[in-house]
């Protein structure tokens, strides 16, 4: 996968997220109930050239995040100290770092000018559907990369066609699909900075 400049001064945002073929986007309420093996390759893959992980309240509690790779960014509106699962997930994991909504006051553009700031411009976005479309409809994603799986029972469903007009409205381009034998990988990004 090439990259942008690492040195450019403005952050550069990745999402990843997996769907089965009718657009749900978990199943036994996690994404991990969507994902093959081979997702999950890609999955490492994608976040082998990050700065910083950013992840959603829901998705600390119900994911696996208790170890990661790089800084492991939450937002939620839950204050911690009265969340069991955020607590929990917070003292397992070193490099988790908690930006309660209601002390911070940031906004989502606000979080990425955080990170940028902090840790470095390439950051990840992970999460489910309500969290990815947050930003998603604030036009802050630069790469999007998903997975569509042949699942078909899953939950918290996402229109594809919705999903692929908001990707171009956001002025995201194919730059691959990729078929395997059970899921089809897509890669969709704005232009680098560097292409400017």
């Amino acid at each position: 996968m090439s990259e942008p400049n690492s040195s450019h001064n403005l952050p550069w945002v990745k999402a990843n997220i997996v769907f089965g073929s009718d657009g749900s986007t978990t199943s036994g309420g996690k994404s991990a109930g969507l994902s093959s093996g081979a997702d999950r390759s890609r999955f490492h893959q994608i976040r082998s050239g990050v700065d910083a992980i950013l992840i959603g309240g829901e998705s600390a509690r119900k994911e696996p995040y208790g170890k990661t790779p790089h800084p492991l960014i939450i937002i939620s509106r839950s204050n911690f100290t009265d969340d069991r699962q955020l607590s929990q997930l917070l003292a397992k994991n070193p490099q988790a770092i908690f930006l309660p909504e209601q002390e911070t006051h940031l906004s989502l553009a606000q979080v990425i000018t955080y990170i940028h700031k902090n840790f470095g411009p390439m950051v990840l976005i992970e999460g489910g559907k309500n969290f990815v479309q947050a930003f998603l409809d604030l036009n802050l994603i630069d790469e999007f990369f998903f997975t569509i799986t042949q699942l078909q029972t899953g939950e918290n469903v996402f229109p594809l066609s919705q999903f692929f007009n908001a990707l171009s409205q956001n002025g995201l381009l194919e730059i691959s699909a990729t078929k395997s034998e059970s899921d089809t990988f897509y890669h969709y990004s704005k232009p680098h900075p560097e292409s400017d």
